[in-house]
């Protein structure tokens, strides 16, 4: 019995880290979305929740800022060399098939 309720309490915790995990997540990226990376540090010393909450979510967006830096030149060297080994194999089919492909993508 005490197991179980045990059990239904982490996973309860665990189920409320996600949330405010997603709930974070969601809330930088409207920021992002939105500011952009003209979203300013602002601190007001008599409201020390307010300065927390505009600190996480400046960091946030700092972060989210890099990724999306690091993440775009990535992604545009896998869109290029999917596209290079696409050509690759299509080059080994028969003319036919290379064909019967190029005529779909160019459509």
């Amino acid at each position: 019995m005490v197991t179980a309720l045990t059990a239904m309490f982490w996973s309860g915790v665990n189920l409320l880290i996600v949330g405010a995990v997603l709930f974070y997540v969601g809330l930088v990226t409207v920021v992002y979305l939105t500011g952009g990376l003209g979203h300013a540090l602002s601190f007001n010393w008599r409201d020390p929740a307010r300065a927390a909450q505009n600190l996480l979510i400046w960091v946030g967006v700092k972060a989210m800022s890099l990724i999306v830096r690091v993440a775009k030149p990535a992604y545009e060297m896998f869109t290029d060399t999917s596209a290079e080994l696409g050509e690759l194999l299509l080059g080994q089919r028969s003319a036919k098939v290379e064909a019967a492909v190029w005529s779909r993508i160019r459509r």
